[in-house]
């Protein structure tokens, strides 16, 4: 039997290999294999709107500035050196070093409007992938601890399935350039691109300030990146897990999904 607090349900043992896949995509937010399983036996009338995740982080952090939230408009140390060029998607202006998304942006949405206080590449990768802010403080390194929420990318194999795909930075970078001009961390705003799995394309999620330094509304957590990734795949954001210690974890911490990128 499964217990998943307060409800107990007997495990299938047909298990498909399609099950496992789409655990395994959902489990680089913080779930291993058999909690997904059980997860799904527990809210199966929850109509899944994609059976599959293709989730891509960028480690580095490109420059929001750079790419899909471009200011041309701003002062000279802020805006970027590179030219806007138009796409698909009237209010959306981008690098001209990205014709190619630009020529195919009915297709995705943009968030323009994610953030997070973990100004650091490695608790922000963890942050992003898990849902979970690090226990590791800002500058504390890169190697992994027993404390850690599983926070291992999956491709999950393409079938005859609806897919969902999202590009995620784990930062954004800051609106005045340096010295040499480049541009330092900054989490405080980044966009992320997302597609598939019944999501409109074509359209802007969120509003930055002129500077692109913080957004302006609908400001979105990794919690709420999170809680959309389980709203997706037909998984109840609000369900609680055993960790470790066999206490009940929720999968998210006060995320929410943005179920307004579906309407």
């Amino acid at each position: 039997m499964l217990s998943i607090f307060g409800a107990a349900r007997s495990a299938c043992d047909g298990i498909r290999r399609r099950q496992i896949l789409q655990a395994g995509g959902a489990g680089l937010f913080g779930l291993s294999v058999p909690q997904l399983l059980a997860a799904e036996s527990l809210f199966g009338n929850a109509a899944p709107k994609a059976k599959s995740v293709i989730f891509l982080l960028l480690f580095g952090g490109p420059s929001q500035l750079e790419t899909f939230d471009m200011k041309p408009e701003a002062p000279e140390l802020i805006r970027e050196p590179f030219k806007p060029i138009a796409s698909k998607t009237p209010e959306l202006r981008i690098s001209e070093h990205l014709p190619r998304m630009a020529a195919v942006s009915e297709k995705y949405t943009v968030i323009r409007t994610m953030s997070h206080s973990f100004n650091d590449h490695s608790g922000g990768g963890h942050y992003l992938q898990t849902g979970k802010r690090w226990h590791v403080p800002i500058g504390g390194g890169f190697a992994p601890t027993p404390k850690d929420w599983p926070s291992v990318g999956s491709i999950v194999e393409y079938a005859d399935q609806q897919r969902f795909g999202l590009t995620n930075p784990i930062m954004g970078r800051t609106p005045k350039a340096n010295a040499q001009w480049g541009r330092d961390h900054w989490s405080t705003l980044f966009s992320t691109v997302i597609a598939g799995g019944g999501i409109p394309g074509g359209r802007v999620y969120g509003r930055s300030d002129k500077d692109a330094a913080y957004p302006v509304d609908a400001a979105v957590s990794p919690e709420d990146l999170a809680a959309t990734i389980y709203h997706a795949l037909g998984i109840d954001y609000e369900l609680r897990v055993p960790n470790a210690e066999n206490r009940p974890m929720p999968i998210v911490d006060g995320g929410h999904p943005l179920t307004g990128l579906w309407s």
